[in-house]
Protein backbone atom coordinates (compact mmCIF):
# COMPACT_ATOMS: atom_id res chain seq x y z
CA UNK A 1 0.00 0.00 0.00
CA UNK A 2 1.51 3.56 -1.03
CA UNK A 3 1.05 6.19 1.26
CA UNK A 4 1.80 10.08 0.98
CA UNK A 5 1.08 13.42 1.71
CA UNK A 6 0.40 15.68 -0.86
CA UNK A 7 1.20 18.88 0.26
CA UNK A 8 1.08 21.06 -3.40
CA UNK A 9 -2.44 19.35 -3.37
CA UNK A 10 -3.38 20.33 -0.04
CA UNK A 11 -3.02 23.75 -0.66
CA UNK A 12 -5.06 24.34 -3.87
CA UNK A 13 -7.93 21.67 -1.91
CA UNK A 14 -7.97 24.50 0.02
CA UNK A 15 -7.54 26.92 -2.50
CA UNK A 16 -10.84 25.67 -3.81
CA UNK A 17 -12.78 25.61 -0.71
CA UNK A 18 -12.10 28.80 0.78
CA UNK A 19 -14.19 31.18 -0.58
CA UNK A 20 -17.25 29.15 0.86
CA UNK A 21 -16.18 29.76 4.17
CA UNK A 22 -18.23 33.02 3.97
CA UNK A 23 -21.43 30.64 4.31
CA UNK A 24 -19.93 28.97 7.25
CA UNK A 25 -21.09 31.31 10.29
CA UNK A 26 -24.80 31.31 8.80
CA UNK A 27 -24.47 27.36 8.79
CA UNK A 28 -22.40 27.37 12.41
CA UNK A 29 -25.49 29.56 13.67
CA UNK A 30 -27.90 27.13 12.45
CA UNK A 31 -25.86 24.23 13.95
CA UNK A 32 -24.52 25.60 16.99
CA UNK A 33 -26.16 23.97 19.46
CA UNK A 34 -25.84 20.13 18.40
CA UNK A 35 -24.27 17.25 20.02
CA UNK A 36 -21.21 17.62 17.91
CA UNK A 37 -20.40 21.25 18.41
CA UNK A 38 -20.77 20.43 22.46
CA UNK A 39 -18.65 17.67 22.26
CA UNK A 40 -15.69 19.96 20.61
CA UNK A 41 -14.40 23.13 21.48
CA UNK A 42 -13.97 25.40 18.23
CA UNK A 43 -13.65 29.13 19.43
CA UNK A 44 -10.46 29.62 17.84
CA UNK A 45 -11.79 28.27 14.63
CA UNK A 46 -14.77 30.60 14.58
CA UNK A 47 -12.55 33.25 14.96
CA UNK A 48 -10.58 32.38 12.29
CA UNK A 49 -13.61 32.01 9.87
CA UNK A 50 -15.00 35.21 11.35
CA UNK A 51 -11.65 37.30 9.97
CA UNK A 52 -11.86 35.87 6.89
CA UNK A 53 -15.75 36.44 6.31
CA UNK A 54 -14.56 40.17 6.55
CA UNK A 55 -11.77 39.52 4.27
CA UNK A 56 -14.56 38.11 1.83
CA UNK A 57 -17.50 40.32 2.35
CA UNK A 58 -16.72 42.21 -1.13
CA UNK A 59 -17.74 39.49 -3.67
CA UNK A 60 -20.50 37.33 -1.12
CA UNK A 61 -22.48 37.82 -3.58
CA UNK A 62 -20.46 36.30 -6.85
CA UNK A 63 -19.17 33.38 -4.40
CA UNK A 64 -22.69 32.53 -3.59
CA UNK A 65 -23.35 32.11 -7.44
CA UNK A 66 -20.67 29.22 -7.38
CA UNK A 67 -20.81 27.97 -3.82
CA UNK A 68 -24.68 27.67 -3.96
CA UNK A 69 -25.28 29.84 -0.85
CA UNK A 70 -24.73 26.71 1.29
CA UNK A 71 -21.33 25.84 3.76
CA UNK A 72 -22.41 21.94 2.44
CA UNK A 73 -19.23 21.77 -0.10
CA UNK A 74 -20.46 18.82 -2.19
CA UNK A 75 -23.12 21.67 -3.65
CA UNK A 76 -20.82 23.76 -5.08
CA UNK A 77 -20.07 24.58 -8.94
CA UNK A 78 -16.13 23.67 -8.45
CA UNK A 79 -16.39 20.47 -6.63
CA UNK A 80 -19.33 18.81 -9.38
CA UNK A 81 -17.36 20.17 -12.33
CA UNK A 82 -13.83 18.52 -10.71
CA UNK A 83 -13.05 14.71 -10.29
CA UNK A 84 -11.45 14.11 -6.52
CA UNK A 85 -8.19 13.52 -7.15
CA UNK A 86 -7.06 15.67 -10.23
CA UNK A 87 -5.79 18.25 -7.72
CA UNK A 88 -2.89 15.55 -7.15
CA UNK A 89 -1.68 16.51 -10.65
CA UNK A 90 -0.90 19.93 -10.73
CA UNK A 91 2.29 21.79 -9.01
CA UNK A 92 -0.28 24.70 -8.08
CA UNK A 93 -3.26 26.93 -7.76
CA UNK A 94 -2.37 28.93 -11.24
CA UNK A 95 -1.85 25.74 -12.98
CA UNK A 96 -4.99 24.17 -11.72
CA UNK A 97 -6.83 27.17 -12.91
CA UNK A 98 -5.62 27.09 -16.16
CA UNK A 99 -6.48 23.60 -16.78
CA UNK A 100 -10.22 24.66 -15.76
CA UNK A 101 -9.55 27.01 -18.29
CA UNK A 102 -9.53 24.29 -20.79
CA UNK A 103 -12.71 22.60 -21.03
CA UNK A 104 -15.43 22.50 -23.23
CA UNK A 105 -19.36 23.06 -22.42
CA UNK A 106 -19.74 19.20 -23.31
CA UNK A 107 -17.10 17.92 -20.59
CA UNK A 108 -17.86 20.51 -18.15
CA UNK A 109 -21.95 19.13 -18.42
CA UNK A 110 -20.69 15.39 -17.90
CA UNK A 111 -18.53 16.05 -15.59
CA UNK A 112 -21.36 18.26 -13.71
CA UNK A 113 -24.04 15.34 -14.20
CA UNK A 114 -21.90 12.76 -13.56
CA UNK A 115 -21.01 14.09 -10.15
CA UNK A 116 -25.06 14.21 -9.42
CA UNK A 117 -25.13 10.17 -10.47
CA UNK A 118 -22.45 9.69 -8.01
CA UNK A 119 -23.33 12.26 -5.00
CA UNK A 120 -26.76 12.31 -5.34
CA UNK A 121 -28.33 9.00 -6.85
CA UNK A 122 -26.18 6.51 -4.91
CA UNK A 123 -26.44 4.01 -7.55
CA UNK A 124 -25.05 0.71 -7.28
CA UNK A 125 -24.07 0.83 -11.31
CA UNK A 126 -20.38 0.20 -11.91
CA UNK A 127 -19.06 2.87 -13.29
CA UNK A 128 -19.61 1.52 -17.20
CA UNK A 129 -22.95 2.26 -16.38
CA UNK A 130 -22.84 5.41 -14.76
CA UNK A 131 -21.43 6.79 -18.02
CA UNK A 132 -23.89 5.13 -19.70
CA UNK A 133 -26.80 6.85 -17.70
CA UNK A 134 -24.86 10.29 -17.79
CA UNK A 135 -24.30 10.32 -21.66
CA UNK A 136 -27.86 9.70 -21.87
CA UNK A 137 -28.65 12.42 -20.00
CA UNK A 138 -25.91 14.61 -21.60
CA UNK A 139 -27.31 13.92 -25.15
CA UNK A 140 -29.32 17.31 -25.07
CA UNK A 141 -29.59 20.26 -23.08
CA UNK A 142 -33.00 19.87 -21.77
CA UNK A 143 -32.87 16.20 -20.85
CA UNK A 144 -29.88 18.06 -18.31
CA UNK A 145 -32.16 20.05 -17.15
CA UNK A 146 -35.03 17.65 -16.54
CA UNK A 147 -32.85 15.63 -14.69
CA UNK A 148 -32.15 18.43 -12.11
CA UNK A 149 -35.00 19.12 -12.14
CA UNK A 150 -35.81 15.81 -10.58
CA UNK A 151 -33.44 15.76 -8.02
CA UNK A 152 -34.56 16.35 -3.94
CA UNK A 153 -32.57 19.18 -3.60
CA UNK A 154 -33.22 23.00 -2.73
CA UNK A 155 -34.91 25.64 -5.15
CA UNK A 156 -31.59 28.02 -4.63
CA UNK A 157 -29.10 25.29 -5.56
CA UNK A 158 -31.05 23.67 -7.93
CA UNK A 159 -31.03 27.16 -9.91
CA UNK A 160 -27.51 27.52 -9.34
CA UNK A 161 -27.03 23.91 -11.34
CA UNK A 162 -29.17 25.47 -13.73
CA UNK A 163 -26.97 28.24 -14.33
CA UNK A 164 -23.99 26.25 -14.53
CA UNK A 165 -24.80 23.59 -17.05
CA UNK A 166 -26.81 26.60 -19.24
CA UNK A 167 -23.69 27.83 -20.33
CA UNK A 168 -21.14 25.82 -18.94
CA UNK A 169 -18.28 27.56 -20.34
CA UNK A 170 -18.92 31.40 -19.46
CA UNK A 171 -20.07 30.18 -15.96
CA UNK A 172 -16.15 28.45 -15.89
CA UNK A 173 -14.79 31.34 -16.91
CA UNK A 174 -16.66 34.28 -14.25
CA UNK A 175 -15.68 31.22 -11.72
CA UNK A 176 -11.83 31.34 -12.61
CA UNK A 177 -11.94 35.32 -12.85
CA UNK A 178 -13.09 35.44 -9.10
CA UNK A 179 -10.80 32.98 -7.88
CA UNK A 180 -7.62 34.92 -9.44
CA UNK A 181 -8.91 37.86 -7.27
CA UNK A 182 -9.14 36.20 -4.05
CA UNK A 183 -6.13 34.49 -4.34
CA UNK A 184 -4.10 37.49 -2.72
CA UNK A 185 -6.32 36.94 0.02
CA UNK A 186 -6.21 33.10 0.02
CA UNK A 187 -2.22 33.23 -0.05
CA UNK A 188 -2.01 35.80 2.68
CA UNK A 189 -4.08 33.53 5.27
CA UNK A 190 -2.58 29.76 4.03
CA UNK A 191 1.22 30.93 4.20
CA UNK A 192 0.75 31.61 8.34
CA UNK A 193 0.05 27.77 8.19
CA UNK A 194 1.63 26.29 5.91
CA UNK A 195 4.85 24.99 7.62
CA UNK A 196 2.11 23.85 10.36
CA UNK A 197 0.31 21.98 7.48
CA UNK A 198 3.17 20.42 6.06
CA UNK A 199 4.56 19.12 9.32
CA UNK A 200 0.92 17.44 10.26
CA UNK A 201 0.47 16.14 6.85
CA UNK A 202 4.27 14.72 7.53
CA UNK A 203 3.10 13.22 10.87
CA UNK A 204 -0.04 11.27 9.17
CA UNK A 205 2.02 9.69 6.69
CA UNK A 206 4.66 8.35 8.85
CA UNK A 207 1.81 7.38 11.27
CA UNK A 208 0.19 5.51 8.74
CA UNK A 209 3.07 4.17 7.17
CA UNK A 210 4.22 2.68 10.65
CA UNK A 211 1.06 1.09 11.48
CA UNK A 212 -0.75 0.67 8.43
CA UNK A 213 -4.62 0.41 8.09
CA UNK A 214 -4.36 0.45 12.03
CA UNK A 215 -3.12 3.79 11.77
CA UNK A 216 -6.11 4.97 10.39
CA UNK A 217 -8.37 3.16 13.03
CA UNK A 218 -6.35 4.96 15.75
CA UNK A 219 -6.35 8.26 14.38
CA UNK A 220 -9.96 8.58 13.89
CA UNK A 221 -10.73 7.01 16.96
CA UNK A 222 -12.38 4.27 15.83
CA UNK A 223 -14.81 6.26 13.45
CA UNK A 224 -13.65 4.44 10.27
CA UNK A 225 -13.02 0.97 10.71
CA UNK A 226 -9.58 -0.27 10.05
CA UNK A 227 -10.68 -2.41 6.52
CA UNK A 228 -12.38 0.56 5.07
CA UNK A 229 -9.62 2.03 3.05
CA UNK A 230 -7.78 -0.31 1.65
CA UNK A 231 -7.09 0.92 -1.61
CA UNK A 232 -3.29 0.08 -3.04
CA UNK A 233 -2.77 3.83 -2.77
CA UNK A 234 -3.89 6.38 0.24
CA UNK A 235 -3.30 9.71 -0.74
CA UNK A 236 -3.46 12.38 2.34
CA UNK A 237 -4.56 16.26 2.35
CA UNK A 238 -4.00 18.12 4.55
CA UNK A 239 -7.11 21.09 5.33
CA UNK A 240 -6.92 24.37 7.23
CA UNK A 241 -10.16 25.45 5.61
CA UNK A 242 -11.94 22.61 6.67
CA UNK A 243 -10.11 22.26 9.88
CA UNK A 244 -12.87 20.75 11.85
CA UNK A 245 -13.58 18.10 9.55
CA UNK A 246 -12.46 14.29 8.16
CA UNK A 247 -13.15 13.21 4.56
CA UNK A 248 -12.79 9.96 2.63
CA UNK A 249 -13.03 9.67 -0.99
CA UNK A 250 -12.79 6.43 -2.09
CA UNK A 251 -12.42 5.57 -5.77
CA UNK A 252 -10.89 2.49 -7.95
CA UNK A 253 -7.39 2.54 -7.31
CA UNK A 254 -7.15 5.22 -4.53
CA UNK A 255 -8.72 6.88 -1.45
CA UNK A 256 -8.33 10.44 -0.50
CA UNK A 257 -8.21 11.32 3.23
CA UNK A 258 -8.63 14.92 3.83
CA UNK A 259 -7.89 15.11 6.77
CA UNK A 260 -8.41 18.59 9.04
CA UNK A 261 -5.66 19.91 10.82
CA UNK A 262 -7.53 20.25 13.90
CA UNK A 263 -8.67 16.91 13.99
CA UNK A 264 -5.94 15.56 16.06
CA UNK A 265 -7.43 18.11 19.00
CA UNK A 266 -10.84 16.70 18.07
CA UNK A 267 -10.43 13.52 18.29
CA UNK A 268 -8.57 14.15 21.57
CA UNK A 269 -11.47 15.70 22.90
CA UNK A 270 -13.66 13.72 21.61
CA UNK A 271 -11.87 10.71 23.20
CA UNK A 272 -11.91 12.45 26.49
CA UNK A 273 -15.64 12.55 25.97
CA UNK A 274 -16.22 9.44 25.32
CA UNK A 275 -14.26 8.06 28.13
CA UNK A 276 -16.99 9.28 30.62
CA UNK A 277 -19.75 6.65 30.22
CA UNK A 278 -22.55 8.52 31.29
CA UNK A 279 -21.70 11.57 28.96
CA UNK A 280 -21.54 8.74 26.02
CA UNK A 281 -24.63 7.57 27.10
CA UNK A 282 -26.48 11.04 27.26
CA UNK A 283 -25.47 11.91 23.83
CA UNK A 284 -26.85 8.44 22.38
CA UNK A 285 -30.00 9.34 23.83
CA UNK A 286 -29.80 12.64 22.97
CA UNK A 287 -29.04 11.42 19.39
CA UNK A 288 -32.29 9.46 19.58
CA UNK A 289 -34.06 11.86 21.24
CA UNK A 290 -35.47 13.51 17.54
CA UNK A 291 -38.07 11.99 15.70
CA UNK A 292 -36.71 12.22 12.02
CA UNK A 293 -33.56 11.04 13.15
CA UNK A 294 -34.67 8.11 14.53
CA UNK A 295 -36.60 7.35 11.37
CA UNK A 296 -33.03 7.50 9.81
CA UNK A 297 -31.51 5.09 12.15
CA UNK A 298 -34.57 2.89 11.49
CA UNK A 299 -34.04 2.88 7.67
CA UNK A 300 -29.78 2.51 8.38
CA UNK A 301 -30.93 -0.82 10.47
CA UNK A 302 -32.94 -2.10 7.76
CA UNK A 303 -30.08 -2.11 5.33
CA UNK A 304 -30.65 0.97 3.19
CA UNK A 305 -28.00 3.65 3.59
CA UNK A 306 -29.04 5.90 0.37
CA UNK A 307 -29.52 9.19 0.94
CA UNK A 308 -31.71 10.29 -1.27
CA UNK A 309 -34.10 7.07 -1.03
CA UNK A 310 -34.02 8.16 3.38
CA UNK A 311 -34.81 11.36 2.19
CA UNK A 312 -37.61 10.87 -0.05
CA UNK A 313 -39.22 8.67 2.11
CA UNK A 314 -39.14 10.55 5.13
CA UNK A 315 -40.25 14.00 3.31
CA UNK A 316 -37.29 16.13 4.19
CA UNK A 317 -33.68 16.79 2.10
CA UNK A 318 -31.04 14.69 1.46
CA UNK A 319 -28.83 17.37 3.08
CA UNK A 320 -31.28 16.74 6.58
CA UNK A 321 -30.60 13.13 6.06
CA UNK A 322 -26.74 13.61 5.74
CA UNK A 323 -27.31 15.78 8.89
CA UNK A 324 -28.46 13.56 11.30
CA UNK A 325 -25.84 10.17 9.85
CA UNK A 326 -22.93 12.67 10.68
CA UNK A 327 -24.22 12.66 13.97
CA UNK A 328 -24.89 8.95 14.70
CA UNK A 329 -21.00 9.05 13.49
CA UNK A 330 -20.11 11.23 15.94
CA UNK A 331 -21.45 9.96 18.70
CA UNK A 332 -20.79 5.93 17.27
CA UNK A 333 -24.43 4.88 16.96
CA UNK A 334 -23.45 4.17 13.38
CA UNK A 335 -20.26 3.60 11.85
CA UNK A 336 -18.87 3.03 8.33
CA UNK A 337 -18.76 -0.57 6.67
CA UNK A 338 -17.84 -1.82 3.26
CA UNK A 339 -19.51 -5.16 2.21
CA UNK A 340 -19.09 -6.12 -1.19
CA UNK A 341 -17.46 -3.36 -2.60
CA UNK A 342 -20.08 -1.20 -1.78
CA UNK A 343 -19.75 1.78 1.43
CA UNK A 344 -22.22 2.49 3.66
CA UNK A 345 -23.05 2.75 7.13
CA UNK A 346 -24.08 0.12 9.87
CA UNK A 347 -25.80 0.10 13.47
CA UNK A 348 -23.08 -0.76 16.25
CA UNK A 349 -25.23 -3.07 18.19
CA UNK A 350 -22.57 -3.49 20.27
CA UNK A 351 -22.93 -0.14 21.40
CA UNK A 352 -26.47 0.51 21.73
CA UNK A 353 -26.31 -3.44 23.40
CA UNK A 354 -23.78 -1.75 26.16
CA UNK A 355 -25.60 1.21 26.56
CA UNK A 356 -28.76 -0.27 27.31
CA UNK A 357 -27.17 -2.47 29.76
CA UNK A 358 -25.57 0.23 31.44
CA UNK A 359 -28.98 2.38 31.49
CA UNK A 360 -30.46 -0.28 33.00
CA UNK A 361 -27.77 -0.49 35.84
CA UNK A 362 -27.84 3.27 36.57
CA UNK A 363 -31.68 2.84 37.12
CA UNK A 364 -31.01 -0.58 39.05
CA UNK A 365 -33.29 -2.70 37.39
CA UNK A 366 -34.48 -5.70 39.07
CA UNK A 367 -32.37 -8.50 38.12
CA UNK A 368 -35.79 -10.85 37.57
CA UNK A 369 -36.92 -8.45 35.19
Amino acid sequence: MKIKFYQKSSRISDFLKFPNLINYMEWHEEHKNDDMFKEVEINDYIKFVGEITEKLEPYKKEIESYYAGTFIESYSFISLSTKKDEILFYENEEHFLDFLCTLDEKEINERIVLSLLKEYEETDLDEERNLTRMQEICREKESILDYIKSLSLDPSIKWSLYLATSDPVKHMKGYVELMRLLYPIFSEVYEAYESEIRAYGELLERTIVEKGSDGIKELTYNILNKDVVDTDEICIIVSLVLSYSLLLNVLKDRSIVTWGLRMGDAFKQMKEVSEDKLNKRVQIFKNLGDRTRYEVLKYIAAGETSTKLIAEALGVSSATVSYHISNFLTSRVIKVDRSKQKYGYIVDYDLIEQTIKEFRDDLKFPEDR
